[in-house]
């Protein structure tokens, strides 16, 4: 399948009530570099006159949905979509003017890729946002490797083959929450992914946002997480699948009782034991997700901030040493020294409170630097669960 510039691309926004910002969304679709973009909104029931705004705007083509939800959403537009490629972008996110072409250059690099995606950064306000396009060599990196955790926040960040998407059944419709998760697992388990250098995809955090939504009751979002990883390991080779669930459904057991543990104000010891038995032998960067995982969860809003770094510098047991670093590098980024100096002023007199405030410290340096890194860095090697793995 050629990738040159005869590329047909459809994006497909799926739109909601999303007035607001949808002209700054709008406008990065228009702004592309790459000439072949067949542009489809779909208009999710919107009752603020998103819908005729976009039918307003030329080059669109707008889909009406009686209240589908976002992934059925998404699903609609894709069955209507001609590209040989799809992009999927939220009504929210934005794009770098060469993000289409970027991701089709990684994936004429890489002609067996299901799917390339491009880097992101998280913004709050327009005029935060620097996105920017590098040199560099695309990687590739097995979704699996991370299993049952996804490191690629949202589909804003990729470019499909619609070949390999009809091969893994499309877009998974059937679920109001972690599609994403699945469809991932799914196209890793045709091949490694191609991950661009540049980092072309801007995520707005916003408080109506669904990510903000499902931290509102993060088990339930937890709950729909391992359907999805249980379901995810049908596409493996056979022999593996019962592995891999096992494991799955352990480590994500863990973390639902850590969770309920920070919510409750209970002790984590016994949890954070087990997530450490069952995350051994496995690299760092896993760790460090599933840690990162537990932290996105637990500090949703309220005093959860505040809990996590309580649990992190006073509570995590010294027989889980991995995960309690990764913990107590995560209360550095959430400033948990100075958040426990006046509620807990005990703490300080552990070493492990000022190992945290050195490197909360550094975290902020590091953050004014543009230095913190990137999870699509982590793990070079290949999954345990498929025959593919990183390149």
């Amino acid at each position: 399948m050629s990738t040159g510039t005869g590329s047909l691309v459809s994006v497909i926004v799926p739109v909601h009530d999303g007035l607001p910002l949808l002209e700054e969304t709008v406008a990065s679709v228009e702004a592309q570099t790459h000439g072949e973009v067949e542009r489809i909104a779909v208009d999710d029931g919107s009752s603020d006159g998103s819908g005729d705004w976009l039918r307003a705007r030329a080059g669109w083509r707008v889909l009406p949905a009686g209240g589908l939800g976002t992934n059925r959403a998404r699903a609609l537009g894709l069955a209507e979509a001609v590209g040989d490629f799809v992009a999927l972008l939220d009504q929210d996110d934005l794009w770098h003017p060469q993000h289409l072409a970027r991701c089709l250059d990684a994936l004429r690099e890489h002609p067996d890729a299901p799917a390339a995606i491009g880097r992101r950064r998280t913004f709050h306000r327009r005029a935060e946002l620097a996105l920017s396009t590098v040199p560099g060599p695309t990687v590739r990196r097995d979704p699996w490797r991370w299993y049952p955790f996804a490191v690629i926040d949202t589909p804003s960040m990729a470019v499909f083959r619609r070949g390999s998407l009809d091969v893994v059944g499309g877009w998974p419709a059937d679920r109001a929450v972690a599609a994403d998760l699945l469809a991932w697992l799914r196209l890793g388990a045709l091949g490694p992914l191609a991950v661009s250098a540049s980092r072309t995809v801007g995520v707005r955090l916003a408080e109506g946002s669904r990510s903000a939504v499902h931290r509102r009751d993060p088990l339930a979002y937890l709950a729909a997480i391992r359907s999805s990883a249980r379901d995810a390991v049908e596409a493996l080779p056979p022999g593996r699948r019962e592995a891999a669930a096992g494991f799955g459904e352990a480590i994500l057991g863990d973390v639902a009782r850590l969770l309920e543990a920070l919510r409750d104000g209970g002790a984590p010891g016994g949890a954070a034991r087990s997530l450490e038995a069952h995350l051994r032998g496995c690299p760092d960067g896993l760790v460090l997700v599933a840690v990162r995982f537990l932290g996105w969860l637990a500090t949703g809003g309220g005093d959860g901030p505040r809990r996590v770094s309580e649990a992190a510098l006073l509570g995590w047991p010294a027989d889980a040493p991995r995960t309690g670093r990764e913990m107590r590098r995560l209360a550095a980024t959430l400033g948990g020294p100075a958040m426990l100096a006046r509620a807990r002023p005990a703490a300080f007199a552990r070493t492990t409170t000022w190992l945290c405030a050195a490197e909360s410290a550094f975290h902020r340096a590091a953050g004014l630097l543009g230095r913190q890194g990137d999870p699509l860095d982590l793990d070079l090697a290949a999954s345990p669960w498929t025959t593919g793995g990183a390149a």
